[in-house]
């Protein structure tokens, strides 16, 4: 076996714990729009499709917010940590390691 996939397999378990997180999130964030509650990870086909701009435009938006609220900040931890444990590993991370 390469060091390689074991690096692999170490920074993905490593990574698990805050992927769930984000997904937990995922499935359990809703977007309010006109008092109704739209799932944030999967809105009606309507309302993606909806002719009303201004409807489909405030979807974005709330969408947007909850994402730079809730799941940002998971998104960049479970990048840290990869990052950290990639290294912890001997892998070098600099832009300068993939230059041939």
């Amino acid at each position: 076996m390469s060091s390689g996939s074991s690096r692999a397999r170490a920074t993905s378990a490593t990574s698990s714990p805050e992927q769930e997180k984000i997904a937990e999130l995922e499935a359990s964030l809703k977007a309010t729009i006109d008092g109704e509650e739209i799932p944030y990870r999967k809105p009606p086909p309507g309302d993606r499709d909806s002719e009303e701009r201004d409807r489909r435009e405030r979807l974005e938006r709330v969408r947007n917010e909850l994402t730079e609220e809730h799941l940002n900040p998971l998104y960049l931890r479970s990048t840290q940590v990869v990052h950290r444990e990639t290294e912890r590993l001997g892998a070098r991370t600099t832009p300068s390691s993939t230059a041939a």
